[in-house]
């Protein structure tokens, strides 16, 4: 999956067939503004957010979908409802979906961190541990560590900035999920960035 800040007010997502299973889209389900394409608009704005500088507050979307036999092109642009971008729009090629920036701001999202060191978990649990006071749990994959955390989306983007100087955020944390409590070692079942942060 790869993202592009197209303009000032628009931004390119392009998937591969992978990438929308893993998401378990398809155009239906992009079109009618289903769970799953929240879910996954969501957190590709977030990402925007901190990596693009793409402020979404207050703004109303709109996404244009275009979807092949290769993969899907997707645009996600900021509409001022009294002007008449909307009408330029080949609407042949595209579904629209309209979300608030405020629908999301009283939900908690899902985050996954990877950690090459466990010294790396451990620092960014300090880090966090100052502000952080919701669930949180820590795994041990393949030598690598995992921080599960949930995050609403006020401190979404300061989150993400912090972690970044430890580990990587990963983007589809559905797949890694069942991984971790298949085939993962559970580290700590709850309040992990406490109990990490005192050692």
């Amino acid at each position: 999956m790869k993202i592009e800040k197209v303009t000032q007010n628009k931004i390119k997502i392009t998937l591969s067939d992978y990438d929308m299973s893993a998401w378990k889209l398809d155009i239906h389900k992009i079109s009618t503004n289903s769970p799953e394409a929240r879910e996954f608009f969501w957190s590709i704005i977030q990402r925007a957010e901190s990596e693009l500088d793409f402020t979404v507050k207050d703004s109303q979307l709109l996404v244009e979908a275009n979807v092949n036999t290769t993969g899907s092109i997707i645009h996600i642009s900021k509409v001022s409802p009294d002007t008449k971008e909307c009408d330029n729009i080949n609407r042949y090629q595209i579904k629209r979906v309209a979300l608030r920036a405020k629908d999301k701001s009283s939900s908690d999202k899902t985050y996954i961190v990877e950690f090459e060191q466990f010294d790396d978990l451990i620092e960014a649990s300090k880090l966090l541990s100052l502000e952080y006071k919701e669930k949180s749990s820590a795994y041990k994959y393949k030598d690598k560590y995992y921080l599960e955390i949930k995050c609403n989306y006020d401190c979404s983007k300061r989150m993400i900035i912090k972690m970044s100087d430890f580990g990587r955020i990963i983007d589809n944390h559905t797949i890694l999920k069942g991984k971790l409590n298949e085939y993962g070692e559970l580290l700590i079942k709850t309040n992990a960035i406490p109990s990490l942060s005192r050692l």
